[in-house]
């Protein structure tokens, strides 16, 4: 009951309230229209009482905005509740809005990386790809030099053994050469050994059958002319018609077959057994001087050189006026084929 008393007394102040607020409204309204007239009424008359009316206008404005104040005071408590409404609301909407915009922009962030990492993982792909392409093709590389380095190690290591098996078979052929030499060096001492005998035979019966007209013959090594080679040659002395003379044939066999492959008449010639090359002593050789020729001739050992000398000294004839007299072949020193020929004393 109490709070319905004081509801019905708060109405009533209220509704004088309001009354009291209208009066003075309407006061204010009043004195508001009847100052410019005033005011228009004294500025014509005096321009002194313009400045106390002025003022009391002021006072008068003031007076009549207090309550104006009050006024709007108390009315600005529900004003201020629908305005602070309003303003949530409008925060409220911002908010929303800047979610909003926070979301896009966070979508449009989302779909941007994802646009960027595809291109990025497309472009790392391409990289990818062309990084083990190339990688492939340098593998493919390295395998090919690697096959060209095999083969030219292998090509080489051909090679190698190619060469050794060369000189392995070069060493053979030469062993083999060497043992063919030796084998055909003793065949030949062989054969000479037997053609001495048959030699030593021979001989006798031909100096029995031709009456002491052949008086040494055998093998006999002479320096050629022309190639200055050593040339085998069978050697023959004998009694000739007027002059000893000293043939030789290829071989034996040759005798009687034709003419002789050279003939050296012994007249007014000169023998060296002698024989110096630089100053050293040539075993086997001696030199048989004929005109303005020299024989250089190579006996097999020291006891056929011995004979032949003998036999050659013993058959050479001197003759003023025969073939290779003494006025042309008059020379003591000459210079041979191997060097310095000196006369034996």
């Amino acid at each position: 009951m109490s709070s319905g008393k004081e509801d019905s007394s708060s109405s009533e102040s209220e509704k004088e309230q309001k009354k009291r607020s209208s009066s003075e409204e309407e006061s204010e309204s009043s004195s508001e229209h009847e100052a410019p007239k005033k005011m228009e009424k004294d500025s014509s008359d005096e321009n002194d009482s313009s400045a106390s009316d002025s003022d009391e206008k002021e006072a008068k404005k003031g007076m009549a905005k207090a309550p104006m104040k009050e006024m709007k005071d108390e009315k600005s408590p529900k004003k201020d509740s629908s305005m602070e409404k309003k303003e949530e609301m409008m925060d409220k909407k911002d908010k929303k809005e800047e979610m909003m915009d926070k979301k896009d922009d966070m979508m449009e962030k989302k779909t941007m990386d994802k646009k960027e990492e595809m291109m990025d993982k497309k472009e790392d792909s391409k990289m990818m790809d062309k990084s083990e392409k190339k990688e492939e093709m340098m593998d493919k590389k390295e395998m090919m030099d690697k096959k060209d380095d095999s083969m030219m190690k292998s090509e080489k290591k051909e090679k190698k053994h190619k060469k050794k098996d060369k000189k392995m078979d070069d060493k053979m052929m030469d062993k083999k050469d060497d043992k063919m030499e030796k084998e055909d060096k003793m065949m030949e001492k062989k054969d000479d050994k037997m053609m001495e005998k048959k030699d030593d035979k021979m001989k006798g019966d031909k100096m029995m059958e031709s009456g002491d007209k052949l008086l040494k013959e055998g093998f006999l090594e002479k320096k050629g002319v022309i190639r200055h080679n050593w040339l085998k040659r069978w050697f023959t002395l004998e009694k000739g018609e007027k002059y000893p003379t000293l043939r030789y044939w290829k071989m034996e066999k040759d005798i009687g077959s034709g003419k002789p492959k050279g003939e050296i008449l012994l007249v007014n010639a000169t023998l060296y057994a002698h024989v110096e090359k630089k100053g050293v002593e040539m075993p086997n050789y001696f030199n048989l001087r004929v005109g303005t020729r020299d024989f250089l001739i190579r006996a097999k050992d020291s006891t056929d050189k011995a004979e032949w000398v003998k036999v050659i000294k013993t058959n050479i004839v001197k003759d003023e006026d025969g073939p290779n007299s003494p006025k042309m072949a008059k020379m003591k020193k000459t210079n041979s084929f191997l060097g310095i020929v000196k006369e034996n004393k």
